[in-house]
């Protein structure tokens, strides 16, 4: 049997099924993958994608800060 060779996309890693090659998501890389501020790793992937996206919180930021938006602020100061 003659395996293709394969390159995988990022977020995938390639493990031997059948003899050959394949990728399959590498879930570690996803639990490593670091969102910005005022983002988090959506609960679930989509399907175009290996690891879940990053997602808008429900939170203010302002100056590399978050705040919860019940809480009152006085940017004033």
């Amino acid at each position: 049997m003659k395996c293709p060779n394969i390159t995988c996309p990022n977020g995938y890693k390639s493990v031997i099924e059948n003899c050959c090659p394949t990728c399959v998501c590498d879930t570690q890389k996803c639990f490593e993958k670091r969102c910005d501020i005022g983002y988090e790793l959506a609960a679930n992937k989509t399907n175009d994608s290996c690891c879940p996206p990053c997602v808008p919180k429900d939170v203010c930021v302002d100056k590399n800060t978050e705040y919860q938006v019940s809480k009152q602020l006085d940017l004033l100061n």
